[in-house]
């Protein structure tokens, strides 16, 4: 399920460090006690929120009875004890943890905490005795399950709100997700409360469908796609996975009509959307990180249930949809209009209730929205916020860890952030690739903790550098490690 890693073993003023090569999401170490401590990038920690579990994979050292996972969010908190769950149980996109009889392997899924970065993650055996992990990376899905569940379902205003509260209990009666596409214009202050109440009851992803549901060009596409977002934002309380504190995110784009053009496509991925959900059949993969953009683009569905449009009534059809997706270890994206399926009782058609129980309740399947299934799939990814340089640092026995710049490549600012396990005088200097000294960005005391301090692409005279790779150093007392930083011009 996982590409190789390539270790890199690199050296740069007397210092050896052994890193994983990957992307700078996250950076993970182990410390000395055999915890794990993992770091998410702060700006993309604030861009996306990150409420929703993630999955870490490890390795234990050999089968080992009575073992407990425990999690806290800084060094002087308490630990917090992980439920444990197994394959024979039915759960989705909730904390805990799981061991893998005869293996050696353990799945941890856990959020981040809103006011802090930092995640620490351990597991201990009956005498209390931490033991050591070999981290593994992300699986693709939560819980390392074999395949995805998303749902959708368009067009939820005034016109249509009198159908969607039926709908979204039935797809809740079956435990599955169903992201709602809001167009947003049209809801007035009954409607908005209704959309509350079924967000308060669960399993609803509040989507964006745009303002007026138009057909392109559109108009004004700044007041379609990000004034859906802000009314979405500014009329709900989103449920807790779409939250950060007090914001909170919107991460699906539907594109009305399923038509879509390079104007409105600037300001998805602008207003950090993560997906335009489209108009097609046939789908059951993720689509391509797109670099420049920072998001993924467009993707169709699976199959539509119903007599209309894309819609199938075919019971064959439909269940070979899903079969497809699994036998791929892929997405099943289910659809629906829920004004179509209200129109002459086609809710009392076996088909649909046949399909949906042939799709739901599986225990090796991810259930989750379409919005929950990118923003795992954000952090999962290899390809998505790829940066130059040193990614994840296993040192055991250093004092203090230092981890790769965000953003890069940058220009003209970048962050550069180290955590100390005790306080240390640190001194930060930055040298271009032959070794020649550029800037001196501070040498001061720092206390015990995580920091970080800003390089704003220039040297000791001000001047702004030109384009191309510099070495970053971070000294700590007696020990130093280095970081490659690429500025673009």
């Amino acid at each position: 399920m996982f590409r190789p890693r390539l270790l890199v073993y690199l050296t740069l003023f007397g210092s050896l460090i052994q890193t994983t090569q990957a992307n700078q999401k996250l950076s993970i170490s182990t410390n000395s006690d055999n915890s794990v401590f993992i770091l998410i990038d702060s700006t993309i920690h604030e861009d996306y929120g990150l409420s929703y579990p993630l999955t870490y994979e490890f390795n234990l050292p050999g089968t080992l009875p009575g073992l407990t996972a425990y999690k806290r969010y800084s060094r002087t908190h308490e630990w917090t004890e992980l439920e444990e769950r197994d394959t024979s149980m039915f759960f989705n996109g909730i904390e805990v943890v799981r061991f893998v009889p005869n293996s050696n392997t353990v799945f941890i899924s856990t959020t981040f905490d809103h006011d802090s970065d930092s995640l620490f993650l351990k597991v201990s055996d009956q005498s209390g005795e931490n033991i050591e992990l070999a981290y593994q990376g992300m699986p693709v899905y939560y819980d390392n399950r074999a395949a995805a569940v998303v749902c959708s379902a368009d067009d939820w205003a005034d016109w249509f709100d009198g159908f969607f509260p039926y709908a979204v209990s039935v797809f809740r009666d079956h435990n599955l997700w169903l992201s709602v596409g809001i167009i947003s214009e049209g809801c007035n202050t009954a409607t908005w409360n209704h959309i509350q109440e079924q967000l308060d009851l669960g399993m609803v992803e509040a989507a964006s469908h745009s303002r007026n549901h138009p057909h392109v060009p559109y108009d004004d596409a700044d007041y379609e796609v990000s004034g859906s977002k802000a009314d979405i934002i500014e009329n709900l309380d989103l449920p807790p996975s779409f939250r950060k504190g007090d914001r909170e995110y919107v991460y699906t784009w539907i594109a009305p009509y399923g038509e879509y053009d390079d104007e409105i496509d600037e300001l998805v991925a602008e207003e950090q959307y993560l997906v335009s959900r489209m108009y097609t059949s046939d789908d059951y993969s993720f689509p391509a990180w797109v670099e420049d953009k920072s998001f993924y683009g467009s993707v169709g569905m699976s199959r539509e249930v119903g007599p209309f449009w894309e819609g199938s009534v075919d019971i064959d059809d439909l269940n070979t949809s899903f079969d497809t997706a699994y036998d791929l270890n892929g997405i099943y994206h289910l659809m629906c209009h829920p004004h179509v399926l209200s129109q002459e009782n086609i809710w009392n058609a076996n088909y649909i209730w046949d399909h949906l129980d042939y799709v739901s309740n599986h225990k090796d399947i991810w259930y989750a929205s379409v919005g929950q299934l990118y923003l795992y799939h954000l952090m999962q990814d290899e390809n998505s916020f790829t940066t130059l340089g040193v990614s994840t640092s296993f040192n055991n026995h250093l004092e203090f860890d230092l981890f790769q710049n965000f953003p890069n490549p940058f220009n003209p600012t970048t962050t550069i952030r180290f955590m100390l396990n005790r306080p240390e005088f640190v001194t930060v200097t930055v040298y271009d690739i032959r070794g020649r000294l550029v800037k001196a960005i501070t040498s001061r005391q720092y206390s015990h903790g995580s920091h970080k301090t800003i390089w704003d692409g220039t040297d000791m005279l001000g001047h702004q550098v030109g384009a191309g790779v510099y070495v970053c150093q971070v000294q700590a007392g007696a020990l130093n490690q280095t970081i490659k930083m690429l500025f673009l011009e």
